[in-house]
């Protein structure tokens, strides 16, 4: 079973409001496609797996990652929601 977030998080590595810089998104995103695996959610540590899949990354490239294209093919995809959060401040404030 794969897990996803059900929406993207406040701080989602795919939006403005993310906590890295831009250049380091793009290599999280290369390293996670190169290794062929998915981007983690920094939210899902508070959830029991602590393995769940980022929405944006499931959303923009799950398309790519086999193991991925399988768990929807056997509609293996359970969508979580995610626990309260608070919004984390994003990179450009640090700019």
């Amino acid at each position: 079973m794969l897990q996803v977030i059900k929406s993207r998080c406040q701080n989602c590595l795919f939006e403005k409001d993310r906590i890295v810089s831009p250049e380091r998104a793009k290599e999280i995103i290369k390293e996670c496609i190169s290794a062929e695996t998915h981007f983690i959610c920094h939210c899902s540590t508070m959830l029991n797996s602590g393995n769940v899949c980022c929405r944006g990354f499931y959303d923009i490239h799950g398309d790519v990652i086999k193991k991925i294209q399988i768990a929807k093919r056997w509609n293996l995809v359970e969508f979580v929601e995610l626990p309260e959060t608070e919004k984390l401040p994003p990179f450009r404030d640090y700019s």
